[in-house]
């Protein structure tokens, strides 16, 4: 894994990753949908419940689209639920925030990008019920699963 320091404008500086070490998207992918479990106000990347609510046995990373780009970098895109009357630019902000950290600590790939669409917003009420039809149980996460890479 590549080290981390910040340097005095408080920017991340990497040792490059060795070359002889590749990491699969789906590695990034399960880093970032495990970063925004909790995150207050956000209900689902879309296609995958989390944040207040998780449907059992989904994927927290469906609806993220993952792009290895050169030079160790990653760009996301996700689409997002956000719940109704919370701040949608604190959701998003917090998305970054915790991407960023957990793919660059982990794996040592610097994220160049991370867009989050809002595709819709809801009440908790209203996501439950849909979940409810979609037959789905919604539960709590405070057992959120932790990344084995952390």
């Amino acid at each position: 894994m590549a080290e981390m320091n910040m340097n005095t404008a408080g920017k991340q500086e990497f040792e490059p990753i060795p070359q002889n070490v590749k990491v699969d998207d789906k590695v990034v992918k399960k880093l970032a949908g495990d970063a925004v479990l909790g995150i207050d106000g956000l209900l689902s990347v879309k296609g995958g419940g989390l944040a207040g609510f998780f449907s059992e046995g989904e994927d927290p990373s469906k609806g993220m689209n993952i792009d290895l780009l050169e030079n160790d970098e990653v760009a996301i895109s996700m689409k997002v639920v956000t719940e109704s009357g919370k701040n949608i630019p604190k959701i998003a902000k917090e998305i970054e925030e915790n991407i960023t950290a957990a793919i660059q600590n982990n794996v040592g790939l610097r994220v160049t990008s991370i867009n989050v669409e809002v595709a819709d917003t809801m009440t908790r009420e209203e996501y439950d019920s849909q979940a409810d039809m979609r037959g789905e149980e919604a539960k709590p996460i405070e057992d959120a699963p932790e990344s084995k890479l952390s």
